[in-house]
């Protein structure tokens, strides 16, 4: 068999992370892919912001010491893009062959963006085929902002052939095994953005990306509190969504603000899921949970509590192959880091 290598590039809000899986290179779609390296260096704090490169000359330095500290294979690399300043809508087509269908995206879709069509890279994404359409998922990139990322990584000496939706990977990754079959509901809750995608036989059926993650709970914990951001953190990794300690007004507060960013983000879940159902009368049958926030203590039970839907915690090396090496540095934690770096670079096999 012969086997192609890629390497997936995830510039995060606080980590710069980078996976190398291996496939079959003459039946890639058709054979399980392998993970077989991932290595992730932090970012300073003033990198990224909202899902966006902010300075980027603090992200061509983490990059360059990210392939500098690691022995990954190629500097060829699938780059992620992702955030809020994505935008992701359903919409519909006329039947063509797809290179003549993304090559005419700018002209056919200028009313259903909010910006200016010129201001965007373009990305149609196939879900069905109807008698006259095919309908399917319109991804929008603000120009500036992928370029930035783009240029940034291109700084430290590596190379971008392709730009990728990160949520896209997420689905990629973990759409696989016993999420191939029926209607399922994927939640990655990052630091800036939480992804909610509803798959149904392992493809994307509809995507919204919510502007609530672990950052955002950080920060109204330091606020509400008045201390500092790392004491904030640590006061939300101590405490989650178990019941503060009698007694403790600031774990209260601490307690209160986490709780209503929660429920926040379990209302705009259930309003995602809801809308999906109304499109089209398939209703989710299952979560599965991904994302560093997503390790919140208490919040898996949170969320199926909210949602009323079974929840599984994604573990993906139960969904692809994984080197014996890697295997033994496996924990949630680590399971959650390389997911959309892993998903970015099996996208080297679409």
């Amino acid at each position: 068999m012969a086997k192609t290598t890629a390497v997936g590039l995830d510039l995060g809000t606080r980590y710069a992370r980078a996976a190398v899986v291996e496939y079959d290179s003459a039946h890639p779609t058709a054979t399980t892919p392998r993970i077989v390296d991932f290595a992730q260096v932090p970012l300073d704090p003033a990198a990224m912001s909202d899902g966006e490169v902010a300075n980027p000359p603090l992200v061509t330095d983490a990059v360059r010491h990210l392939f500098r500290s690691s022995r990954l294979p190629t500097k060829n690399v699938v780059l992620g893009c992702g955030g809020t300043h994505v935008t992701v809508r359903e919409t519909e087509l006329p039947i063509a062959p797809m290179d003549q269908l993304r090559a005419s995206l700018k002209y056919m879709v200028q009313d259903e963006l909010s910006v200016r069509v010129e201001d965007c890279l373009l990305d149609f994404c196939p879900i069905r085929t109807t008698e006259h359409h095919i309908q399917g998922l319109l991804v929008a990139a603000l120009a500036d902002s992928v370029g930035r990322a783009v240029n940034a990584a291109s700084a430290a000496g590596v190379t971008p052939v392709r730009v990728d939706l990160a949520a896209l990977a997420i689905a990629r990754i973990l759409g696989r095994g016993p999420y191939a079959q029926g209607v399922v509901g994927v939640v990655n809750m990052g630091a800036s953005a939480t992804d909610v995608i509803v798959l149904a036989d392992g493809r994307p059926q509809m995507l919204r990306t919510l502007p609530y993650g672990g950052e955002l709970i950080t920060e109204s914990v330091m606020r509400a509190c008045s201390i500092s951001r790392d004491e904030a953190e640590q006061a939300k990794i101590a405490l989650g969504l178990a019941t503060p300690p009698p007694g403790s007004e600031a774990a209260e507060a601490a307690g209160a603000q986490i709780s209503r960013r929660a429920s926040a983000v379990v209302e705009a879940i259930n309003q995602t899921f809801a809308y999906h159902v109304q499109r089209t009368g398939q209703k989710v049958s299952g979560v599965l949970v991904s994302g560093r926030a997503a390790l919140l203590n208490g919040m898996d039970r949170y969320m199926a509590s909210g949602l009323r839907l079974p929840m599984a915690r994604a573990a993906i090396d139960q969904l692809t192959q994984v080197s014996s090496a890697l295997a033994t540095q496996l924990d949630d934690g680590v399971r959650s880091d390389l997911t959309v770096a892993a998903g970015l670079a099996y996208g080297g096999a679409q």
